[in-house]
């Protein structure tokens, strides 16, 4: 995933998972953003926090059913640097 900051393209490597069902992973990806960068996360600490989020939702069947909670998203992140 990439994105412009002070001028610069960042980027960084989406997290691979074996996906069940992809319904929601963009709305997930999106509100994860907005609650990091609404936390006072930075960009690139949130994007990669969104990219945790839709892809931990992807493993997952269901659009909403399939939602993981904060603690999932950071452990994913921690056990998958």
């Amino acid at each position: 995933m990439s994105w412009s900051e002070e001028g610069q393209l960042k980027s960084l490597a989406a997290y691979p998972v074996d996906a069940v069902d992809t319904t929601g992973a963009g709305d997930v990806f999106h509100g994860a953003y907005a609650l990091a960068i609404g936390g006072g996360v930075g960009v690139a600490n949130a994007m990669s926090f969104a990219s945790a989020a839709a892809a931990l939702k992807c493993t997952r069947p269901g659009g909403r059913a399939g939602i993981p909670t904060i603690d999932d998203c950071v452990e994913f992140m921690r056990t998958n640097e």
